[in-house]
């Protein structure tokens, strides 16, 4: 048993539709520093990015962890669809969404699913209806994040237009040091055209096309989601693992308890 998170956990979690009230009231709490120093503080990091399936090939060794379609497959359910808070949210301050008109983008699985049917602030699907809704997230253009676990409870597919999280990264000078994935976006120089639509589509502003030349990968910014690689005609960009890579904690239970005794640790080295 854990307490759930702010986010992801009760921010999310809350019956009905969200008032303007309280995501103005969550908005300006989670736009404070020091909530933003104490998420990037945690470790280990609690979310993490997996590529799209479009982006890896049969070369890559890729863990199941790091597989949408196998996560899902895998998974005991249920299975529940949300809507996305962060695009409700700017919907509601008459911003919509560039990347997608589509609320329901988010999903809930296992037990964070029993608990979001028990609460109606959700809707079952079925396996197939999961995979079905991942594929199109994937098509818009959607970056998929997840619970740092093996077996998540929870899939968000996000856009740097409306995710916070995804416009707090960009607000960061390095924030790769503080987001979990195992893949990052490499560029043959030689093959790429500069035709920019690759820039277009990174949510994160890790791919910049300069005046004279090809393609750049800043990876202090890029998080590996691979949505850069199927739209690319000259096939000049891919995704490459990285050297070292964290195995994230089993269960979401795990990745808590792991959190919890980091944040002791810590408490424990400032007092004395």
């Amino acid at each position: 048993m854990f307490l759930l998170p702010l986010v992801l956990g009760i921010y999310e979690a809350q019956d009905g539709q969200p008032t303007e009230e309280f995501l103005a009231d969550a908005d300006e709490y989670m736009r404070r520093l020091e909530y933003r120093k104490a998420f990037c503080a945690v470790r280990p990091i609690q979310m993490r990015t997996i590529p799209i399936k479009k982006s890896i090939d049969i070369k890559h060794h890729v863990a199941t962890y790091n597989q949408i379609r196998t996560i899902v497959e895998n998974a005991k359910g249920p299975f529940a669809e949300i809507k996305c808070i962060c695009r409700q949210g700017e919907a509601m301050r008459n911003k919509p969404c560039v990347q997608t008109m589509r609320l329901e983008t988010c999903l809930v699985i296992n037990d964070m699913a029993k608990m979001t049917l028990r609460r109606n602030n959700s809707r079952e699907i079925t396996r197939e209806e999961a995979i079905e809704i991942l594929q199109q997230n994937q098509d818009d253009g959607l970056v998929l994040q997840t619970a740092n676990a093996q077996e998540p409870d929870f899939i968000c597919s996000c856009c740097g237009y409306c995710c916070g999280w995804l416009k707090f990264h960009k607000s960061l000078l390095r924030p790769t040091e503080f987001w979990t994935s195992s893949f990052y976006a490499e560029v043959d120089s030689e093959a790429c055209v500069s035709c920019g639509d690759c820039v277009s589509r990174c949510q994160v502003k890790a791919l910049t096309l300069p005046d004279n030349g090809p393609v750049t990968v800043n990876l202090s910014r890029c998080i590996g989601c691979g949505l850069c690689v199927p739209n690319c005609s000259p096939s000049a960009l891919w995704l490459k693992k990285k050297t070292s890579e964290m195995i994230p904690p089993k269960t979401h239970e795990e990745l808590y308890d792991k959190i919890q005794e980091h944040r002791k640790l810590r408490q424990r080295k400032e007092v004395g």
